[in-house]
């Protein structure tokens, strides 16, 4: 069985049993006769308290019940209707519901098999979707969030959203100050707050609340209790083009018109969604999802858990000319790569450019936004964050923890210490040391351009007072000649 971090959505996995009819488990907690195929659960956690289990079908009516059999170690499910399963094509979708004691709770998961119909012991993964109408109480969700609970916990919770937008059985939160007065008109049924927080002048809190240490990281993972991005079907579209010598991993989604080149290495459970192209020699890592029209080119390395959204290009030409005597520019060959670390995630039509010689690199954990350009042998350091149309010239180096705001511009060969920040629009024309604070063009310490902010604001005051003093001392200057 391969490891659970391995599985698609990383869900649990079971698998079909070849139980002859009538067969029963001498161990099983209660009598109960097999008839058809079971499936047996690998993560018996899974179904804690989960009397019956309901099965339906993607695209069809077809709703199956089927027992929780308690084996000491395995739960098992009995299906009255082995047949359904006959029906499945590779990639189908199937919805599985269990019916727990306490609450509702909705997934789905995989047919993976590429041979059909499945035989015994066929492996199914199960994907963890959340599927519309499922439900949490507010006191479950304070136990998985590791939150306090004040207020009603049987509040039936469906979603999460923002304050404005809120219903009575969605989770709201509020991270910003800024936004506590939405609090005494919002409509949701509860509220993630910092575990310090008081509203002034507010008076008690009548909406339930869970306190936690970071609510908008909190928020985060309860996002995820309702709603999962939809992950294609296993398996090769008709129309990709994958070149003999590519090796790519199993469980691999390739779409339609894909392009795939020669000794590409891709590990397991790749999305690679319409219109991407892999340029030859191309090494990519495990878990690797991108959205179409996304490009890697040739011989760039992409670690694990790398997300590439639409439009992204790693890897182009770096921008490389020398200037030649009767002043044309000539193109200068780009021989090195790009270096994309683990759980990187590149958005919307980025692009992160190959080096001259040596390497570009952007390292583990670091998020580029949309339309932000990572210059030729730049080195992007770990967890930093890149904000939309930042730009970085070529050789530009940031530490770990870089955060530079919308619109930012970075001269090349410069060095941007750890932890630094740049608010929206600077210009940094020189290094900048760690755990520093700039803003403006040039860009210098945050402080001090508030209050050259400051300053400016009262320029025409200030200009006018100059001018006043200028006339009175011209006065004065004629009355002592006179």
């Amino acid at each position: 069985m391969p490891q659970r971090d391995n599985l698609p959505g990383n869900g649990a996995a079971f698998q079909l049993l070849p139980i002859e009819p009538g067969q029963k488990f001498p161990d099983a907690r209660r009598p109960c006769a097999f008839e058809g195929p079971t499936l047996l659960f690998q993560e018996p956690g899974e179904l804690v308290e989960v009397s019956r289990v309901g099965l339906h079908r993607v695209g069809s009516q077809t709703l199956l019940d089927a027992n929780v059999v308690e084996k000491p170690d395995n739960p098992v499910l009995y299906f009255s209707n082995p047949q359904w399963f006959n029906r499945l094509h590779a990639g189908s979708q199937v919805w599985l519901c269990l019916l727990c004691l306490l609450t509702l709770a909705k997934v789905s998961f995989y047919i993976q098999s590429q041979r059909l119909p499945l035989a015994h012991g066929e492996t199914i993964y199960w994907d963890n979707r959340i599927v519309e109408g499922f439900s949490m109480k507010l006191k479950e969700i304070a136990e998985k969030l590791e939150c306090t609970l004040e207020g009603n916990g049987e509040v039936e919770i469906t979603g999460a959203n923002s304050l404005e937008r809120a219903g009575p059985n969605e989770l709201t939160f509020l991270a910003n100050r800024r936004y506590t007065p939405l609090l005494k008109s919002t409509r949701a049924g509860a509220v993630l707050l910092a575990q310090d927080f008081v509203a002034k002048d507010f008076g008690p809190m009548s909406l339930p609340a869970l306190r936690c240490a970071d609510p908008y990281l909190a928020f985060a993972h309860a996002l995820e209790f309702f709603y999962r991005p939809p992950r294609p079907s296993v398996g090769t579209h008709p129309t990709a083009v994958i070149a003999p010598t590519a090796c790519i991993g199993p469980n691999a989604s390739i779409g339609p018109f894909v392009v795939i080149e020669d000794d590409v290495q891709i590990g397991v459970n790749a999305v690679l969604h319409s219109h991407v192209v892999i340029y030859r020699g191309a090494k990519i890592g495990d878990d690797f999802y991108a959205h179409s029209h996304a490009v890697v080119r040739e011989f760039c390395q992409i670690g694990d858990r790398v997300i590439l959204q639409n439009g992204v290009v790693i890897g182009a030409d770096g921008f490389g000319f020398a200037k030649q005597a009767d002043g044309s520019h000539y193109k200068m060959v780009q021989s090195g790569v790009a270096v994309i670390e683990d759980d990187v995630e590149v958005q919307a039509n980025s692009c992160v450019d190959r080096a001259t010689v040596g390497e570009t690199r952007v390292r583990r954990g670091a998020k580029l936004d949309n339309l932000v350009q990572v210059g030729h042998a730049s080195d992007v350091g770990e967890n930093s964050i890149l904000c939309a149309q930042v730009g970085l010239a070529g050789s530009s180096h940031l530490g770990k923890n870089v955060l530079l705001a919308g619109q930012v511009g970075v001269a090349g060969h410069l060095t941007l210490g750890d932890n630094v920040i740049a608010t929206a629009q600077s210009g940094i024309p020189n290094d900048v040391p760690a755990n520093t604070m700039v803003s403006g063009y040039p860009a210098m310490e945050n402080k001090v351009w508030l209050k050259c902010c400051a300053v400016f604001n009262k320029l025409p005051e200030l200009q006018k007072t100059v001018r006043e003093l200028k006339a009175t001392a011209e006065k004065r200057a004629e009355r002592s000649s006179s």
